[in-house]
């Protein structure tokens, strides 16, 4: 993921590179959350490939990368764990209401950053490793989900945001499905 976030997806590392250096203005829309981020002036471009990442100064600056998503993953999950604990313990219900509000309150947290770090302040990269891949990725999964789909609607791909709702949630439900019978199925046999 982290060559996505310095603009080495496919079309957008001009993109990135453009707008760390401030030639996307204000108001331009770009294609997903994943093409908001820039590369930082001291990291190597993941598109050149395995020379660049196999050199000492790339294996270091990845590991810089590495470091920083690291913090926010460290941050987040532990986040995750203490609200849907406290919120497990002040709630008596079957509905699994500290999933729900962190599912709600990360989704919140990504759309806010990264519209505020693309649109009004124009932000260290590394931040938004530590924030946005980082702290939400292990917070939840879902916010990116959430996030990408909202700017889906905003863009006007009422078609390609349905689709994306649809697939996210019965793929998901049916992977987590699938890995209980594997695993029941798995522990069924007497080895």
């Amino acid at each position: 993921m982290i060559q996505f976030l310095r603009g080495a997806c496919t079309g957008t590392t001009k993109t990135a590179r453009l707008h760390w250096q401030g030639k996307i203005k204000k108001g331009m829309r770009l294609p997903s959350m994943l093409s908001n981020y820039a590369p930082s002036a001291h990291s190597f471009d993941y598109a050149d490939g395995v020379a660049g990442i196999i050199s000492k100064t790339g294996i270091l600056l990845m590991l810089h990368d590495m470091l920083w998503v690291g913090i926010g993953g460290f941050l987040g999950a532990n986040s995750r764990y203490f609200v849907s604990t406290w919120i497990a313990k002040s709630i008596d219900a079957a509905l699994p209401w500290g999933t729900l509000v962190v599912n709600v309150t990360g989704s919140m947290l990504i759309g806010a950053f990264l519209l505020w770090t693309s649109d009004r302040v124009l932000t260290d990269p590394d931040l938004r490793l530590l924030v946005a891949v980082g702290f939400c990725g292990s917070y939840t999964t879902f916010s990116s989900f959430a996030y990408e789909t909202v700017i889906l609607f905003e863009q006007g791909h009422w078609l390609d945001a349905a689709g994306s709702i649809l697939l996210n949630n019965v793929l998901a439900l049916t992977s987590v499905l699938l890995g209980m019978v594997l695993v029941r199925w798995l522990t069924s046999w007497h080895w």
